[in-house]
């Protein structure tokens, strides 16, 4: 006689085994199961195993094809899954309004965990993104730009930032919508960028402004960088590299010029 494996204790839909009853005459074990609804029946191994008998049969009235969850409509009943206890799971085809087609668990459509393919989410991610308009994508992409400089020893303004040990604080490393929210509420326009009012400062809500180029330009020591036409640069080397005295570039900054006419008008002799 072969070995019967036990299934004793084990859940499989709504049954619990509660013992080893005997073998029929097709030569299967056979098992005495409790039904959450309070009944009990008697289930072959194969059929607990496989997936083909979930309850004493209250759960046939549990049918869900046709019905809707969310965006959700059962189409059909899918092969059913399994846990990693080996437990069995109910899972049903479903489309979803936006004529995608995804299998979800039975217990997850009612207690409405899943209600649409996935596509529920994004929208509701794209618009909280867009809440604000373009402003929101500009400014994920300097959140960004900050931590790049901070972090990423590859890019090319690292030695003035990260390589200097200025730092984002713990509040906007990990969580845009802090930065996000903080910059609305102080002063963000699209034609501002983030500044530090401590240059040697680090990243963080009491030491940050928004302001024009030129404004923050005419916050940098001389040993801190200009940025323009994808160059980072001190005053002296941008002296160096346009001929154009620092002081005069400074001067021009002070009077209100923008960076790019600071750096780039000839001097008028």
């Amino acid at each position: 006689m072969r070995r019967i494996k036990d299934l004793t204790g084990q859940q499989f839909g709504k049954l619990t085994v509660i013992r080893y009853s005997h073998i029929d005459s097709t030569g299967r074990a056979v098992w005495e199961c409790h039904c959450e609804c309070g009944k009990s029946v008697n289930v072959k191994s194969v059929n607990l195993v496989r997936g083909f008998t979930e309850s004493c049969g209250c759960g046939r009235a549990e049918n869900l094809v046709g019905k809707n969850f969310g965006r959700l409509t059962v189409v059909e009943r899918s092969e059913n899954g399994r846990t990693s206890g080996g437990r069995s799971i109910v899972k049903y085809l479903c489309r979803c309004s936006c004529g995608n087609y995804v299998t979800v668990r039975a217990n997850h459509l009612r207690s409405g965990n899943t209600k649409s393919c996935g596509c529920l989410n994004k929208e509701s991610t794209a618009k909280r993104s867009t809440t604000h308009g373009l402003s929101h994508e500009r400014l994920y992409n300097i959140w960004q730009s900050m931590k790049q400089r901070c972090y990423n020893s590859k890019t090319e303004f690292y030695m003035y930032y990260g390589g200097k040990g200025v730092c984002v604080c713990d509040e906007w490393m990990s969580n845009f919508e802090s930065f996000y929210n903080w910059a609305i509420a102080n002063g963000y326009s699209d034609s501002k960028s983030i500044d530090r009012i401590d240059v040697n400062g680090n990243y963080e809500p009491l030491n940050c402004r928004w302001a024009t180029s030129a404004e923050q330009a005419l916050n940098r020591t001389d040993n801190h960088i200009l940025e323009f036409d994808k160059k980072a640069l001190t005053l002296t080397e941008w002296e160096r590299e346009t001929g154009i005295h620092r002081y005069t570039i400074y001067s021009r900054l002070k009077r209100g010029w923008s960076v790019e006419r600071a750096l780039t008008e000839p001097i008028h002799k």
